[in-house]
């Protein structure tokens, strides 16, 4: 007989209110992995030969349940009649109980389950409608089905409180919080519910065999919100899972939709948000490339930002101010979710592949204060960018924001969907797999990069001054490439701060792939200071100081050649300083620098860099 498997995705998201925080927990014992936003693990090895029953049941103590929820599972291999709900005064513990009996005498040995609930959570302690009920007595519930195969998904304030009591071999437990946190009112959910429709298989290490686990849906979720911030909060939420599964435990099964994600440009947690606004003047518009030769819808993350806008219009077109190829009206009552992802089923289009072309949205109806919103996060898909006009498309200008008087251009968050028999993909993301962190102006910097798909492949480093490697090859895949770069900027010295380098590789079709995950590199300058310290920590090649007072003067200070002859002096007699200081914030010291530093004190010439929110050491 086969084993049965059961997910009992406690989604129970029982909700003090309150705050959130983005750490991520994991412990897990599989053999294949996969890595989570934070670079922890989830062990992987999917069984598809799960022939059992699915059930679920999903409970709400504190009202509703979440919009869709029912009708996620069963677009995706979930039968109506297996699945039980109880919802706000029905979320008794006595109904609870019963539900369970039903589930135990349903569910057997060769069975999948699905068990949700949202409410008011405690340390220990969840909330029903007409009282608390421990962890404890939860894990006894599930002891008692007969399911090898258990997953438990906990979204609720101080939830990370329940690992210790479900947590057993063969079951997975997700959790929205830690034991000490508060948690947002289906914070966790609503990306599950993205990644469990579909999406999860597909991008954040998505295994894409047609089905969606509960590893890649959590994986999916932490890596598409921003978990260190939460609006009227101090603090953020650390969703956990704890894995003791034997490999993937199966939720969703898609294999039914027929298409595959093509393009796609994710919102992820580290990147910064944007919502531009659509009405009767302006539109908004991504260009792509579709790899595909035939496009058969788009989701993209739009919600109402105000007021009553009227139907949405969202159109494929070949060039901005050119003719509708597709379009689909979509009325205002399919946006009840804020910020949620709308699916857009057109007519299937032919298009010629790696040619641009453009998602267009606009509200005819809409105006200042009836509008729609449409998300972006900084740029990280490179085969398009995002177009925004005020004047019903007559010109349009590629849409960017400024930063530190660079031009940094943004993409919207949107899913491109297609098929063809004989496609031809870009090459998979290649990684960085050697280079320094940092280092001074002076250096010259070796990075090395690899790549694990099909080959032979070009490599370009960006060094994120303006300049890039230039395409370098061929290499066969796993073979390394070595770029070196020096940040000597033309004038006497460089530009201290953080430089994000990337690399992308190419085919011999002249497909790219797209960049690699950035690494930060600090580049430091040659530096005077005077003053106090109130703290020093030491590594191998630099210090990290928590400065008391001090002066800080760089080589662009007037004062900097003026004060050399002084601080030849401070560094024989340092009872000499006596300088009006200024505060300023953390700084890295290079331990080649000639200056004196001490446990209270620092006085000298170094090669240093203030640390500060666009110069983080990580």
């Amino acid at each position: 007989m086969m084993i049965r498997k059961v997910i009992i995705s406690f989604l129970m998201l029982l909700f003090l209110g309150g705050t959130i925080s983005p750490v991520i927990g994991i412990n897990l014992e599989k053999q294949s992995t996969m890595q989570t936003l934070d670079g922890n693990t989830l062990h992987l090895g999917f069984d598809k030969n799960n022939e059992g029953d699915l059930w679920a049941f999903l409970v709400d103590s504190k009202g509703a349940l979440f919009p869709n929820m029912v009708d996620v599972f069963c677009l995706n291999g979930w039968q109506s009649d297996h699945i039980r709900t109880l919802e706000g005064e029905e979320a008794t513990k006595e109904n609870l109980n019963n539900n369970f009996e039903w589930l135990d005498s349903m569910e057997d040995l060769e069975d999948t389950v699905l068990f949700y609930f949202h409410g008011h959570g405690g340390v220990g302690q969840f909330a029903l409608y007409n009282g608390l009920m421990t962890y404890s007595e939860l894990g006894e519930k599930l002891d008692e089905l007969e399911s090898e195969c258990i997953a438990v998904i906990i979204d609720t304030c101080y939830s990370g409180s329940a690992i210790e009591y479900l947590s057993k071999n063969g079951r997975v437990v997700i959790t929205s919080a830690n034991a000490s946190e508060t948690s947002g009112s289906c914070r966790l959910t609503d990306p599950l519910l993205e990644g469990f429709e579909e999406l999860a298989d597909y991008i954040f290490e998505g295994n894409d065999d047609d089905f969606v686990s509960a590893e890649e849906a959590f994986c999916y979720a932490v890596n598409t919100e921003f978990w260190k911030y939460r609006p009227y909060s101090t603090h953020g939420q650390t969703p956990q899972i704890e894995d003791r599964y034997d490999g993937e435990l199966q939720i969703t099964n898609i294999s039914h939709r027929g298409d595959q994600l093509d393009q796609y440009q994710s919102r992820n947690s580290n990147s910064i948000n944007t919502l531009w606004c659509i009405n009767d003047k302006t539109w908004l518009a991504q260009s792509f490339k579709p790899g595909v030769e035939c496009i058969t819808r788009v989701k993209l993350l739009l919600s109402i930002g105000y007021g009553d806008p009227g139907d949405m219009v969202v159109s494929i077109r070949k060039s901005l101010e050119g003719d509708d190829l597709v379009a689909l009206t979509i009325s205002q009552d399919n946006f009840k979710i804020w910020n949620r992802l709308i699916d857009i089923d057109f007519e299937d289009i032919s298009v010629n592949p790696w040619d641009t072309y453009y998602i267009v949205c606009r509200a005819p109806n809409g105006d200042r204060d009836n509008r729609y919103e449409w998300l972006t996060c900084e740029e990280t898909y490179s085969r398009g960018s995002g177009h925004i006009t005020m004047d019903e498309g007559t010109s349009w200008e590629i849409l960017g924001h400024d930063q530190l008087n660079s031009r940094f251009y943004s993409d919207f968050c949107f899913y491109v969907f297609g098929k063809n028999e004989t496609q031809k993909r870009p090459p998979t993301t290649p990684s960085i797999t050697a280079g320094p962190k940092y280092g001074i102006i002076s250096d010259e910097f070796t990075y090395r990069a690899t790549f694990t798909g099909e080959g032979p492949v070009y490599y370009n480093f960006s060094w994120a001054d303006g300049t890039y490697s230039g395409w370098m090859g061929p290499y066969n895949p796993g073979e390394s490439c070595e770029a070196k770069h020096e940040y000597n900027i033309p004038g006497f010295f460089g530009i201290p701060g953080t430089y994000r380098i990337r690399v992308m590789v190419k085919d011999s079709f002249d497909l790219e792939s797209d960049w690699s995950s950035e690494l930060n590199l600090c580049i430091m300058e040659p530096v005077l200071i005077f003053g106090t310290v109130s703290d020093v920590y030491e590594t191998e090649d630099y210090f990290y100081i928590k400065p008391g007072t001090l002066l800080y003067l760089n080589s662009k200070s007037p004062m900097y050649f003026k004060l050399t002859i002084f601080t030849n002096l401070c560094e024989r007699f340092p009872r000499l300083v006596g300088l009006p200081l200024i505060s300023i914030g953390d700084i890295i010291v290079s331990k080649e620098s000639v200056g004196k530093l001490g446990s209270q004190y620092i006085f000298g010439r170094f090669n240093a860099m203030v640390l500060n929110s666009f110069n983080p050491i990580d």
